[in-house]
């Protein structure tokens, strides 16, 4: 297989997204926009190409503490990609974001169609501490 070229949104003013230690993946949503969530899918979609491609488990961080964009918006691309690659790699994902859209985003995205684990955090640091105390 051929490598996949990273997303051109991978350092948007919306949204970047960067890799840390232990394959942890962080997106970081800086406007709430439309151009947020697309930037975002783009990166995300990247991401699970790249795992499924190399077959490798990864964690992510979606840090959406300064800026939420439109969730109904953003739960349809994140379908979407999930539904391009049905056979995937373990993963976990932390997402951190204002306390005022948890309850609305954490009904949405547990209606994706996917068995990974997904936990909410105020904190970036929380998250992140979350998934590297996991088994990998």
């Amino acid at each position: 297989m051929s490598t996949i070229n990273a997303p051109q949104s991978i350092n948007s003013p919306d949204c970047s997204l960067e890799l840390l230690d232990g394959n942890i993946y962080c997106h970081t949503i800086r406007t709430g926009t439309h151009r947020a969530a697309d930037a975002f899918i783009s990166n995300f979609e990247w991401v699970y190409a790249q795992a499924v491609q190399t077959n490798t488990p990864f964690d992510s961080v979606i840090d959406s503490t300064n800026a939420t964009p439109p969730i109904s918006y953003l739960i349809r691309g994140i379908h979407g990609v999930l539904h391009k690659f049905p056979e995937r790699p373990r993963n976990r994902t932390a997402i951190v974001m204002q306390k005022n859209y948890l309850n609305l985003s954490a009904t949405l995205i547990r209606l994706l169609p996917t068995n990974y684990s997904i936990r909410f955090f105020g904190s970036k640091d929380a998250a992140l501490t979350w998934l590297r105390s996991l088994d990998k």
